[in-house]
């Protein structure tokens, strides 16, 4: 289980996230205002799926109607599918180190942001 609370930090600013909810193979945490997010689950029947997902919302301008403001939001989501046999817990973190450690190359991020790929 996830100690709380959990803290994401985006452009130098923390979000600290309290546990919400949690499940039997699942939990979300929250910031106190609602508008960042973070749940964690696992699907453990005929592959392991394990899906982290980063939410964070803000209120924005309507671009096409005039002194109206509406939510809007961006989701981050890490899916790691796998199947239950011949993959132990070391190579799952290995594979998934691998593709973290792919993006936090210099200029990978700003090239998928870009929309390159």
């Amino acid at each position: 289980m996830f100690s709380e609370p959990q803290t994401i930090t985006v452009n130098a600013v923390p979000f600290a996230l309290a546990r919400v909810s949690m499940g039997d193979h699942s939990g979300s945490f929250s910031s106190a205002d609602g508008l960042t997010t973070l749940q964690i689950s696992h699907d453990l029947r005929k592959r392991n799926r394990r899906v982290v997902r980063f939410v964070q919302s803000k209120i924005s301008a309507d671009p096409f109607v005039a002194d109206v403001n509406r939510k809007v939001n961006i989701a981050c989501t890490l899916t790691i599918d796998s199947d239950p046999n011949g993959y132990s817990s070391t190579d799952v973190e290995n594979v998934a180190q691998g593709l973290v450690n792919f993006l936090d190359t210099a200029g990978i991020l700003t090239k998928v942001a870009g929309g390159e790929s």
